[in-house]
Parts: C-alpha cells; sequence; structure tokens
C-alpha cells in the first residue's frame, strides 16, 4: 500500500514540476494517464478532456452534502478535523466514513455514465 502511494504521489509531483502552474488541469491529467502508459499519443488529449468532463458530471450530480464533502478532500486537500468542523460533523472518523460512502456513489455515477451509449 505504501508503495502504490509513494508512486502515485512520485507521479503526481513530476506531473506538477514539468507541467507547471500555468498549464491547464487537462494538461496535467493527461501527463498523469500517460506516464502510466507510454504509447499514449497526443491525440490522447480529445480523450483524457471526455474522461476528466465525465467525472466532472458526475460530481455534480451526486448530492450537496457529498459534492461538497468530496470537493474538500480531492480538489480543496483539507485535513478531515477541518472538514469535520466546517461540515458539522461528529469527528474526524464521520469524515472518513462518509467520504467513503461518497466516493462509492461517485465511483457508480461514472460507471453509469461510461456504460452509457454517446448522444442519450
Amino acid at each position: 500500500m505504501f508503495g502504490i502511494c509513494w508512486n502515485l504521489w512520485r507521479d503526481l509531483n513530476r506531473a506538477k514540476n514539468l507541467v507547471g502552474s500555468s498549464e491547464s488541469e487537462i494538461e496535467r491529467q493527461f501527463f498523469l494517464l500517460s506516464a502510466h502508459d507510454p504509447q499514449r499519443e497526443e491525440d490522447d488529449k480529445e480523450w483524457v478532456k471526455e474522461q476528466v468532463s465525465l467525472v466532472k458530471a458526475a460530481l455534480m450530480n451526486l448530492g450537496e452534502k457529498c459534492r461538497q464533502l468530496l470537493t474538500y478532500v480531492y480538489i480543496e486537500e483539507r485535513p478531515q478535523k477541518e472538514i469535520a468542523q466546517l461540515m458539522n460533523f461528529a469527528s474526524p472518523e464521520v469524515v472518513k466514513v462518509t467520504r467513503h460512502r461518497c466516493y462509492q456513489q461517485w465511483v457508480r455515477l461514472i460507471e453509469q455514465t461510461e456504460s452509457r451509449p454517446y448522444g442519450k
């Protein structure tokens, strides 16, 4: 588990250093994906854009509580203790459990959207 986290952290830092802060989120996501699959072509940027928009759309379809919690956790990268205070949870452990449930719901929404044919 530590090795996986270490490699993901290393890839993320490499992407930040190579892409820089002036580049878009799409570019950073493309770099992360291409780091795991060196065969990807530059033309795959459209695929990455589609994937990012798919994830964003699924996030917007979540309930307000889950959307806010996942935003605090994954986008703003706030500590669990701070999130517990902001969202009036009893403890950071409640944040952890709720985050997991919201994340699972988010993944299900992404999978449902991916399985639909385009245009529907």
